[in-house]
């Protein structure tokens, strides 16, 4: 595995009409939906761990805090950037800043975890099998 402490990835996003809140219910404001950057910010992290291991394995997510602090308009370019803090054995953390173009509208911390492609089919197999 090639990952270490201060590894970062930053990507963009563009907020789109279905990333605001109000999609859900139409009396909610016009605003990013704190559900699209937990989102955004698993995405951003998990493609730090693609590049970096094997093609057998993957990540899930199994963690996530954030402090949503700001709000973001349709439009609004947005900013994720994630950083490696801990790896431990399979469990790696990142701290992550979420960045429009005027403030940052969040911070998180996140706990991904690395596994086998094989575990994790195990699993879902076994999960369908108790249908």
């Amino acid at each position: 595995m090639n990952l270490s402490i201060g590894n970062t990835l930053s990507e963009i996003y563009v907020v789109s009409s279905a990333d605001l809140i109000c999609e859900i219910d139409d009396t909610l404001p016009k605003v990013l939906g704190t559900y699209n950057i937990v989102k955004w910010s698993e995405i951003t992290s998990g493609k730090i761990l693609y590049q970096a291991i094997s093609e057998d394995l993957l990540s899930v997510g199994m963690k996530i805090d954030i402090k949503h602090s700001g709000i973001s308009l349709e439009g609004a370019t947005i900013t994720i950037s994630s950083t490696v803090t801990s790896i431990k054995g399979p469990m790696v953390s990142f701290d992550i800043e979420v960045k429009d173009c005027e403030e940052v509208v969040a911070t998180l911390s996140h706990l991904r975890v690395i596994m086998t492609k094989e575990k994790l089919q195990s699993k879902i197999d076994q999960k369908s099998l108790a249908k």
